[in-house]
């Protein structure tokens, strides 16, 4: 959660009117993907990770 956390925080600037989200796959105890949400109107952090 700290890790999601952390990769939303640069977005808070630009995503509105979406949140700024952050996203941590993890399968068997290891992370595999990460991302966060892109500018506005573009893909949400799942979706990138």
């Amino acid at each position: 959660m700290a890790r999601a956390h952390e990769l939303a925080q640069p977005g808070r600037f630009f995503t509105r009117p979406n949140p700024s989200v952050g996203c941590v796959l993890v399968k068997e105890g290891q992370v595999i993907a990460e991302g966060a949400t892109e500018h506005a109107g573009q893909r949400h952090a799942e979706r990138v990770a």
